[in-house]
């Protein structure tokens, strides 16, 4: 047993022992018990690891060399001869003592047919005497064949999963010598085992004869599984092909750029049609000074791309552009992108002979939704609240499930409204590129000192993304990003305030100190600084706490952006109707507005207009006011006589030191007021 310790052990290994098409069938001549390798190998260190490689195996092993038969035996040779410690004989004393029983029969047969004291000498008789004998040996019953050699008995038994129990006795095969049957002549013919099997070994699954289809497959028909083998793998060429084809297409397309303007079909539009907005900024002053909102006019690039009116954003290009293959891709699923709330892609032109790089983007000429929650005389119900936000939702929506992943540079001024009042995201897709091609000094802002991203975009950075720019001055995006982006304008358009807009004038109120807070966490509270909101509000508490979550400072603790749609779509469903028909109602509200301002305005112009010509007809002749009021010519005229009346009021200097300042004023109005109207008369 111990000899067969490495092979077992490398069986295990190889995970043969645990595989139920093996079965391991071992051999052994000694005492089984006593030849446990799991127990102690040579070197006497006990191998656990044999115990799981040995568990279910068989043995074929001597008959009468069980533990019960050797302390039998060492219990009646203790007591003939009188050892005081029968257990230091060792189990190989037996068959010894048959041998020797067997030449003690064998002995006296051979003085009984020779008479010969000396016979003992005589090894070939005595040996002689030895074949085909029989008799009761203290293992066993000892059968000496025709040769001269013993017939054992063997058990065949299986070592249990449980190894240090009594192993199993499968099968008694036992040495048998058939009866009217002639040695000399059948030879070992009369020497048969008889078979006595002690255990239902049929519960045991045993493992085939051979497999199914033989060692080498000759008894199956192989024929079905080259056929289906070459099929699937013909399959498997082919959608490896197809797979390849439709790769290398979309590669061309990449390639092709469909995103490339030629500068040929640019017209750069002048100056004096671009489309002015009222824009909200926030400005950075010094120590003393808050973040103030003010109102500034700017002028937006346009351009006529073939027959597109696109809004040009514009660089300054340093050297040639080259883009690899991340860019590539980035630009033409940015060009693909096609959805109600995001506003198109026109294209960019680049290495041209003006040495510019310029960004189009489809002109939206209602401006962004900052310019539309900033202007004071455009009144927002709820309604048109809901659905800018609806619209936004949808249009990130889209974008974080498509190939583009993220926005990166989300904000209101980057949420345009089109004619029917939708919103459309702008500017996505594109940044990462900009960044680097900023970054290698590809390109740069045509003019000078400008720097991106601005104090007031920085507001709707995520901290994470803020704290990297702050420190690295490296722009990071990601779509938790855009989720803390989206809270900042949610509250930006349901409370029309602009963030941070209601800090303190004190030097905590600074735009770059609320920066600072929002990338840092309080030392005392532990926790970053974050709009507030307005107590006084009709926004429904769903929504306030999706915007809080939105601003959590941990991205994982962020919701994503079908919870956003799913809450703002429940919470801020405030009335029946379309988008169409809140749009209509808008316009109407909108246009009752406006018409009521120009009845305002006009009434102060019609006023201003009064006191203009009653100051005019005091200075001049009614005639001539008449003809510069209807915008008349008004010719010089020549006299050949003129009269001049000098007037002349005695004693003035005394009247004056006795009369109070108003009191002189109409006394001289009323004198001159009196000559003005003899000489109308005359």
């Amino acid at each position: 047993m111990n000899e067969s310790a490495p092979f077992m052990a490398a069986a295990h290994y190889l995970g043969y022992s645990a595989d139920p098409s093996f079965v391991f069938i071992l051999f052994s001549v000694g005492n089984t018990r006593e030849s446990r390798p799991w127990d102690a190998n040579y070197d006497g260190t006990s191998y656990p690891y044999l115990r799981a490689a040995y568990e279910g195996a068989f043995i074929l092993r001597v008959a009468g060399l069980d533990y019960g038969s050797i302390n039998t035996f060492r219990r009646k040779l203790f007591a003939s001869q009188n050892l005081t410690n029968p257990s230091s004989i060792d189990s190989t004393v037996m068959p010894m003592y048959d041998a020797v029983f067997l030449y003690g029969v064998a002995l006296n047969k051979s003085l009984t047919a020779t008479k010969d004291e000396n016979v003992y000498m005589n090894g070939s008789l005595v040996f002689q005497y030895m074949k085909n004998i029989e008799f009761a040996g203290i293992t066993s019953q000892v059968l000496i064949n025709n040769d001269g050699e013993r017939i054992p008995s063997y058990q065949f038994v299986r070592i249990p999963k449980n190894v240090d129990r009594t192993y199993t006795v499968l099968v008694e095969i036992e040495a048998n010598r058939a009866t009217d049957c002639d040695p000399t002549i059948l030879g070992n013919l009369c020497y048969p085992f008889n078979t006595t099997v002690t255990y239902n070994y049929l519960a045991i699954v045993w493992p085939p004869d051979e497999p199914v289809c033989g060692y080498s497959d000759q008894l199956c028909d192989q024929t079905l599984f080259y056929v289906l083998g070459g099929v699937i793998l013909g399959a498997l060429l082919f959608i490896a092909l197809i797979y390849y084809a439709v790769k290398k297409k979309r590669e061309s397309r990449l390639y092709l750029m469909p995103w490339q303007v030629p500068l040929s079909s640019v017209k750069l539009l002048a100056s004096g049609t671009v489309v002015s907005s009222m824009i909200s900024m926030t400005s950075l002053r010094d120590s003393t000074t808050s973040v103030n909102s003010k109102t500034l006019t700017t002028s937006l690039q346009q351009a006529l791309v073939g027959n597109t009116r696109a809004s040009v954003r514009r660089y300054k290009q340093l050297k040639r552009i080259s883009f690899d293959r991340r860019d590539l891709n980035s630009l033409y699923h940015t060009k693909q992108a096609s959805h109600d709330n995001l506003n198109s892609f026109v294209g960019l032109t680049y290495n041209n002979l003006n040495n510019e790089c310029l960004f189009f983007w489809k002109l939206c000429t209602r401006g962004s939704l900052q310019d539309i929650v900033a202007n004071e005389d455009l009144k927002l119900d709820m309604d048109f609240k809901a659905s800018f936000i609806s619209d936004i939702v949808k249009g990130m929506l889209f974008l974080h499930s498509s190939n583009i992943k993220e926005h990166g540079t989300l904000r209101s001024s980057n949420c345009l409204v089109d004619n029917h009042w939708t919103v459309k995201l702008t500017d996505y897709g594109v940044n990462r590129t900009i960044t680097d091609l900023l970054k290698h000094r590809e390109i740069q802002y045509t003019e000078e000192g400008v720097q991106e991203p601005t104090p007031n975009k920085l507001l709707y950075m995520a901290p994470e993304h803020l704290r990297t720019f702050l420190s690295h001055r490296r722009i990071e995006v990601s779509q938790a990003g855009d989720i803390y982006a989206i809270g900042i304008i949610m509250h930006e358009i349901l409370y029309r305030m602009e963030p941070y807009s209601d800090s303190d004038d004190t030097a905590e109120g600074k735009l770059f100190y609320i920066i600072q807070k929002v990338a840092s966490l309080d030392a005392t509270t532990m926790r970053a600084i974050r709009p507030s909101f307005p107590r006084d509000s009709d926004v429904p508490s769903e929504v306030v706490i999706i915007i809080q979550q939105c601003w959590s400072e941990s991205a994982d603790q962020r919701p994503n952006i079908k919870r956003i749609k799913k809450v703002t779509d429940s919470a801020l469903r405030t009335s029946s109707g379309t988008i169409t028909e809140h749009m209509i109602k808008m316009m109407e509200d909108y246009a009752g507005n406006l018409e009521k301002i120009v009845h305002e305005r006009t009434a102060m112009l019609e006023e201003t207009q009064l006191q203009a010509e009653g100051l005019l007809l005091q200075m001049l002749p009614k005639s001539v006011a008449q003809d510069l009021k209807l915008g008349r010519h008004v010719a010089p005229q020549t006299y050949e006589e003129a009269t001049v009346l000098f007037s002349d009021i005695a004693g003035f200097t005394t009247l004056c030191s006795s009369s109070g300042p108003l009191e002189i004023v109409a006394f001289l109005n009323g004198i001159f007021s009196g000559f003005d109207a003899i000489i109308a008369e005359h």
